[in-house]
């Protein structure tokens, strides 16, 4: 049970990958099924750590990245679909990495925890994906291509920024 935390996190990034080949290959539905998978493993994979007391550095590390692979991978799939606007999915990314690298660098000397906004912001993907993925397998594209995704993609944009902010901001007060 120690390392199954871990392999969730693995299987998380693979599942990334699958999703992205069975989405761009147009298996809406089995991308669909294998999106809310990998979701599932995030809330189990720590849920599992701190009930066996398997909580570790690796862990602490590698399950944001798992959590970032699998939402970037859904947002690239959505900008080649037309469904989201590439500037946007961009600048998710780029907070993504910026976020990653400042965690990452300052884990060494000290940890700087996951925001509140930062955990909503992730929830808020996580939701508005699952909402876009839903309305594909239910052929809604009227809904999929229309403002109502746009507006959506764009507070979640601005989130976004506001969360990278927010990081800056904390490693500046930890030096």
């Amino acid at each position: 049970m120690k390392y199954l935390p871990n392999i969730l996190t693995i299987a998380r990034i693979v599942l990334a990958v699958c999703f992205v080949f069975l989405y761009l290959d147009n298996f809406i539905i089995a991308a669909t099924v294998i999106f809310f998978i990998a979701s599932i493993t995030d809330t189990v994979d720590g849920w599992l750590a701190r009930k066996f007391n398997a909580v570790s550095t690796w862990g602490a590390l590698y399950d944001p990245l798992a959590d970032k692979a699998l939402t970037i991978s859904a947002f690239i799939c959505f900008a080649v679909s037309g469904i989201a606007e590439l500037w946007m999915v961009i600048i998710i990314i780029l907070r993504d990495i910026i976020t990653t690298i400042i965690r990452s660098t300052s884990f060494i000397d000290k940890h700087i925890p996951t925001s509140k906004s930062a955990k909503f912001k992730t929830f808020l993907q996580m939701t508005i994906i699952a909402v876009i993925l839903i309305l594909l397998c239910l052929g809604r594209t009227d809904i999929v291509y229309s403002d109502i995704v746009y507006y959506a993609m764009l507070v979640l944009t601005i989130i976004t920024v506001w969360t990278l902010v927010e990081y800056i901001i904390q490693l500046k007060k930890s030096k």
